[in-house]
């Protein structure tokens, strides 16, 4: 990559503001497409700042120029020779007037290997676009080694034009790479957050929705028909997932409201940090009831313990009010064990009438909880109680003591060889602090 020692700013700024003009691209829509403020392409045009190196080379690739073409200020202008296509561009819509668009041959590449629409684009040409594309013309030859590229620049085109028909284009993308696959991330970023506009909510939807049709031919001889869909449902909600796109979330949602759809999305979106994404699909779905077939289809408890570890108390609850749920004595066993002492109240609060307190109580114990055995054992029986204790640690005294003032004693249906040793470590514990009044 040419990248000189010493970049002149004042001058380099001045190119770029010809070639703005030249295009009629004013300086919000080269910030837009660099993703930084207007003032700071203002300053930078300028010559008062540099653009940063990514920067260069986003512009460089607008403009049709190498970066060494726009920081030594060499344009496509200073080339020897202009193509026919170029000079047919710069001449504008009224250059296509007299032509009947039957009869336009358009999609050969010139001596530079780039055909009359890529020109069109380059130069911000709407009307021309608009004028080729809604004809019909044929726009590329489909066997040119950088058809890809092309249909690229005409999706990423339109869509930032909000532009109608551009699923035609995409479509004929799928049937040309098998599906709406983009290798490189930036461009493939550009075009998803470009679909992610309220503009294109409709687009997108008959995206996921309609599948293609490719011809391929079986041993040379045979002509098969491939039904293809621009992307899998696993691969919709990656992208979706990665670019955290809320309005493609929600057109995914409409297209796709089975719940065998959703049997990979929160694992997506976890990988992805898109919490927002989490909240809005569980916003968005109908409520499961107990014993809900989905719910087994989802492994909803596997994945709902997955979502524990983001310690987000609110997007938890809304999962259990939705009944996003299969077993609430296993979840409260799992919250417990990792001290997940944010959920643990509201798996309670949530579960009442679900709970098994003798089960889940026993980890408390278990783990020594007794904050947990003084909000939670209310409910127990007495024989609940005395099992409870049973289990204790022999050094737990203080639960022990509370179980004891719950009416828990030490019952010989729980007796095992620990139950002396325990007995004994209690007493020695109270008399070692004169607590005897304390039983």
């Amino acid at each position: 990559m040419f990248v000189p020692e010493v970049i002149d700013n004042v001058k380099v700024g001045a190119l770029i503001r010809a070639l703005l003009k030249e295009r009629n691209m004013t300086q919000e829509a080269l910030a837009n497409q660099l993703d930084i403020s207007k003032s700071a392409v203002s300053q930078n045009l300028a010559g008062k700042s540099s653009f940063d190196l990514q920067n260069l080379i986003k512009i460089a690739e607008l403009f049709n120029l190498s970066l060494e073409e726009l920081l030594s200020q060499k344009t496509n202008q200073d080339r020897d020779v202009i193509s026919e296509y170029e000079r047919l561009t710069r001449k504008g819509l009224e250059a296509l007037d007299k032509a009947t668009p039957a009869n336009l041959r358009i999609d050969e590449p010139d001596l530079y290997g780039k055909v009359l629409i890529e020109y069109v684009i380059d130069y911000q040409k709407t009307d021309m676009f608009k004028y080729l594309f809604d004809a019909g013309v044929s726009l590329y030859r489909s066997d040119h080694h950088h058809t890809r590229t092309v249909l690229l620049k005409i999706i990423t085109f339109m869509l930032e034009k909000n532009l109608d028909g551009v699923e035609k284009t995409i479509f004929d993308y799928t049937k040309e790479q098998g599906a709406f696959d983009i290798e490189d991330g930036t461009q493939k970023e550009r075009v998803f957050r470009l679909l992610n506009k309220e503009k294109h909510a409709g687009t997108v939807m008959r995206l996921m929705r309609e599948t293609v049709m490719k011809e391929t031919m079986v041993w040379s001889v045979f002509k098969q028909r491939v039904p293809l869909k621009v992307l899998t449902t696993e691969a919709w909600l990656e992208v979706i997932a990665r670019y955290h796109l809320e309005r493609v979330l929600a057109g995914f949602l409409e297209v796709h409201s089975d719940a065998i759809y959703h049997v990979r999305l929160i694992d997506i979106f976890r990988k992805h940090s898109f919490l927002k994404g989490l909240y809005q699909y569980i916003d968005t779905i109908e409520p499961f009831q107990k014993g809900d077939d989905r719910l087994k289809l989802l492994k909803a408890q596997e994945r709902l313990k997955a979502i524990v570890p983001l310690n987000d108390a609110a997007l938890f609850e809304k999962y259990l009010r939705k009944g996003y749920v299969e077993d609430y004595n296993d979840l409260l066993v799992f919250l417990i064990e990792g001290a997940y002492d944010m959920m643990i109240p509201i798996a309670f609060k949530q579960g009442i009438g679900h709970i098994n307190y003798r089960k889940v109580l026993r980890v408390a114990v278990e783990y020594n909880r007794l904050d947990l055995l003084q909000q939670h054992a209310k409910p127990c029986r007495p024989a609940e109680l005395n099992y409870l204790l049973a289990h204790a640690a022999a050094d737990a005294y203080e639960l022990m003591i509370f179980l004891i003032h719950q009416g828990a004693v030490f019952d010989f249906r729980n007796h095992n060889v620990e139950t002396y040793r325990k007995v004994n470590s209690l007493m020695k514990h109270l008399l070692d602090k004169e607590g005897v009044s304390n039983l």
